[in-house]
């Protein structure tokens, strides 16, 4: 019995388990049975485990929390085990008292067996309400050397008239500080690292360094829509989402940066398909919650890590970067038909930096709408995923924060950069298109017999990825059948005829008129082999010279003229810019390449590169 702490099931029951290191903390229990529980309406959801930890006389329900989860796995958490409670919670689940176990030391996990005949507490019965009149009196035991308790933040209520509030009486912002009250959710503050699914009664402080747009949803149970936002504090980062009339609430009122106190609502296991904090919970927000702003400085302020948009390029796709760069090409919203079907707002625009590169950037829905700045104003964006489409580019994610002329040093130095240099200089584009249809010339040199055997073609073969490179070779042949096709106005996918006008499947819109799109497949050679290659509208009429309406007119009313221009763009010398890529058709695999760019062989330039080269080769 000297094992464990004497009488610590009665102490532990009789708390509130407000999230505080509680007065059982460094007592030692015993696991008296053990068992997994497997989530039934989410296949993917974390597994939980349920135990009943003993102190010789008395057992009690009890839950592992999930980050320690790999102590079960690795062996050093199993039935028998003694166990130090460092943290803990004790809370009351269905009408049953849970003890929460956040944090553990295993003492033994040796075969001791079963230590005393534990019965269930229950406080109802007279032996049990004797034990817990004794444990009211009696300390923990002194052989027991608790763990120092976990730092926490204390509560900052105070009465400053000069925040904002929002109550579940009428979901607004008004000028009364709303102190959050026990009955509503209320309960001490907790760091959110420390939020978890079996707290009653909890409260977090922290900044909102990301909120999204609304999402729309239309399913079978109904329709609605939903914002989420992201909370952090110097523990971690937690997700808060509010549906419907939540919703409206949230993006009236909730912005960016700002620091509130939060409680009440539902805390769930996170879906961590949808959800990127790490945190392993998530909250959804309902009526009853309690939202209150609170000054600027009660939470730490946004960090970045900024990454130099020279070494974009070094990031593997799908990767997310923080960039701050200065905006030199904004471009207009447009509009687009998502796989979905459903249409969402964009806008493209282009960063340079004092790496003396430039990328290009999307901001997608509301943030594109609103976007107001102009050419010159600096641009900070946290979470920007990485892409691989024409080169490298970037896209803000639902995890975003877009912040136009912050107030940081970084912004401040690019400012300095900008203003005396940078708006003078002539910088390179990591994407295709880039700034003023600036490409990037600076991709490995490969040989086209080069991608079809030995290990680029292994690279290939290895992965998903595109591998982008430049030759320097000819076109031999275009074909002439399904070089153009018509295409939707809008979203410049193929359209169809129909009746007198045309119909378009992805937009369910009809015109009267279709634009017309280039589509060439030429085979093109270089010193090693050839290949056959796709340049689409823009980059094939870049290699004709000619745009794709007044080729089509030639095509109809002068063939000969036709056939002219496309034997012109060919046996000429070119650097040619190309997307390879597997792919696989009739369960056959190939490369397919398509063709970024061309442009006309700068012969002094080539050689001064060769000389490099050789140079470096050691030949000279």
């Amino acid at each position: 019995m000297d094992l464990l702490t004497e009488l610590a099931i009665p102490k532990i029951y009789a708390e509130e388990g407000t999230g505080e290191a509680n007065a059982m903390v460094g007592c030692k229990v015993q696991i008296v049975t053990m068992k997994k529980v497997q989530p039934t309406s989410n296949k993917t959801a974390t597994e939980r485990w349920r135990l009943c930890i003993s102190d010789g006389k008395w057992f009690l329900a009890a839950m592992l929390a999930t980050q320690l989860n790999n102590m079960v796995n690795d062996g050093h958490i199993k039935k028998g085990t003694i166990l130090m409670l460092n943290n803990y919670l004790c809370n009351t689940v269905r009408e049953r008292k849970i003890a929460i176990l956040l944090d553990v030391t295993v003492e033994s996990n040796e075969h001791l067996g079963i230590i005393g005949d534990p019965q269930n507490y229950d406080p109802v019965s007279t032996a049990a309400a004797q034990s817990t009149q004794n444990a009211q009196n009696a300390p923990v035991k002194s052989e027991v050397k608790p763990n120092p308790p976990m730092n926490k933040p204390q509560p900052s209520y105070n009465n400053n008239n000069n925040n904002s509030s929002y109550n579940n009486n009428n979901n607004m912002i008004n000028n009364t500080r709303v102190t959050p009250s026990p009955s509503r959710g209320g309960g001490t503050t907790v760091p959110i690292k420390s939020l978890n699914c079996y707290q009653n009664r909890w409260s977090i402080k922290g900044r909102c360094v990301m909120k999204g747009d609304y999402r729309h949803w239309n399913n079978d149970k109904g329709s609605g829509k939903l914002i989420s936002f992201n909370l952090k504090d110097t523990t971690g980062t937690i997700k808060m989402t509010g549906f419907n009339e939540v919703a409206e609430t949230i993006m009236e009122n909730i912005q960016s940066t700002k620091v509130y106190t939060i409680s009440g609502g539902e805390v769930k296991f996170a879906n961590q398909r949808y959800n990127t904090t790490g945190h392993q919970c998530e909250v959804t927000l309902n009526k009853s919650s309690v939202i209150t702003e609170m000054p600027d400085d009660e939470a730490p302020g946004i960090q970045y890590n900024f990454e130099k948009i020279g070494n974009i390029n070094d990031q593997v796709k799908d990767a997310t970067v923080d960039v701050i760069g200065v905006i030199s090409v904004v471009n207009d919203c447009v509009n687009i038909r998502t796989r979905a079907g459903g249409d969402v707002t964009k806008r493209d625009m282009t960063l340079i930096d004092d790496s003396n590169k430039a990328i290009n950037i999307t901001l997608w829905g509301a943030t594109a709408t609103d976007f107001d700045k102009q050419e010159g104003s600096i641009l900070a964006v946290s979470n920007a995923r990485v892409g691989d489409y024409n080169g490298r580019t970037l896209s803000a994610s639902r995890d975003s924060m877009v912040l136009s002329d912050p107030n940081i040093p970084d912004a401040h130095r690019l400012r300095g950069w900008y203003d005396k240099i940078g708006k003078n200089t002539q910088v390179e584009s990591l994407s295709a298109g880039g700034v003023g249809g600036a490409q990037r010339w600076d991709d490995e040199r490969i040989t086209l017999g080069g991608i079809s055997s030995g290990p680029k073609l292994e690279q290939l073969q290895s992965t998903s990825k595109p591998l982008y490179f430049i030759t320097s070779g000819y076109i031999d042949v275009i074909k002439k059948e399904n070089f153009i096709y018509n295409a939707c106005p809008d979203c410049n996918k193929k359209i169809s005829e129909q009746g007198s006008g045309y119909h378009c499947e992805n937009c369910s819109k009809d015109f009267s008129e279709a634009s017309k799109r280039l589509m060439l497949s030429m085979c093109l050679y270089d010193t090693e082999g050839n290949t056959w290659a796709t340049a689409f509208h823009e980059t094939a009429q870049d290699i004709l010279g000619i745009s794709a309406e007044d080729l089509y007119t030639l095509s109809m009313n002068d063939p000969d003229a036709f056939e002219a221009k496309m034997n012109d763009a060919k046996f000429r010398h070119l650097l040619i810019k190309l997307r390879a890529k597997m792919d696989t058709y009739n369960d056959e695999s190939r490369v397919r390449c398509n063709i970024s760019a061309v442009k006309a062989i700068d012969y002094l330039a080539e050689s001064k590169r060769m000389l490099s080269e050789i140079k470096q080769a050691g030949f000279a």
